[in-house]
């Protein structure tokens, strides 16, 4: 058993059949296979589905429950926890990629976000999305033009995992955070210096841990440094088959929910809108 695991999964690389897409639905609760029928494309449906294989394959590590007796739950605001467990965990997707993280020790969020995400007109996505921000932020953000979408992202993927890590959702007044972001990202490392400034105040009791995925996925984990492991774990990468060594079937049956996510397997692929290179 693990303190502490941060997991990515890029989704590109798992192109699964129909029998592992079953098999998959099999081995998640039931109100699980409703949500992810729910969607309407199958990229969404997909990124859905291995969240939930990833956030039980890192409770299985972080705890001595085997994955089939994992009883995932959710609060008021839709924070996912296992009742009677000490074990913070988290999951976020965009773009390509799926990340999980688990700790024992303390409180944890996590988010990702593809950076080449494109909104369309710029200028008028700005307009709507600047009032989550602080001004000391949104100058950061816009100081250099050419990188000023990685630069919103970034700080938008702090903003969330903070707010992931607390539980209390979109409900939080996210411009009483300011976010002090003293260095660049890289895919090799972490990124530790970010400073977080909670209405006015320096929020000394919250560390963030930033990095690149690969040129395009930018990762924030927000974690509560009063418990936390000084000693600072990369992400794994596993892959499909690792996940499914430790599958094991639930018990849950329901023939409409299961007739429905198995013709989400079917369902048509999103078009990605990426900015232009």
């Amino acid at each position: 058993m693990t303190n502490t695991i941060k997991l990515a999964f890029n989704a590109t690389t798992w192109l699964p059949t129909q029998a592992e897409w079953l098999l998959c639905g099999k081995c998640i609760q039931l109100e699980e296979r409703k949500r992810i029928s729910e969607f309407c494309f199958k990229n969404d449906a997909k990124l859905s589905l291995i969240a939930r294989l990833l956030i039980r394959y890192a409770l299985v590590s972080c705890t001595n429950v085997s994955w089939k007796n994992i009883d995932l739950k959710r609060t008021e605001r839709q924070k996912p926890y296992v009742e009677g467990s000490a074990t913070s965990f988290n999951a976020s997707h965009q773009g390509d990629y799926v990340v999980v993280v688990a700790d024992n020790q303390c409180k944890v969020g996590v988010d990702v976000m593809d950076t080449r995400e494109n909104h369309g007109d710029v200028e008028k996505f700005f307009s709507l999305m600047k009032r989550q921000f602080t001004l000391a932020e949104w100058e950061n953000i816009r100081r250099d033009r050419k990188v000023e979408m990685k630069s919103f992202y970034r700080h938008w993927c702090l903003k969330e995992s903070f707010v992931k890590a607390t539980g209390d959702g979109i409900t939080f007044p996210l411009q009483s955070l300011n976010f002090i972001v003293k260095s660049p990202l890289s895919n090799n490392w972490f990124t530790m210096d970010t400073v977080l400034e909670k209405d006015g105040h320096c929020a000394s009791d919250w560390q963030f841990l930033e990095t690149m995925l690969d040129n395009s996925h930018c990762v924030s984990i927000a974690h509560n440094t009063q418990a936390a492991d000084t000693n600072i774990s990369p992400f794994i990468f596993p892959t499909f088959d690792d996940i499914k060594d430790k599958m094991q079937e639930m018990e849950t049956v329901d023939k409409t929910i299961d007739h429905s996510f198995a013709e989400s397997f079917f369902k048509p692929q999103k078009n990605k809108r990426h900015v232009a290179s």
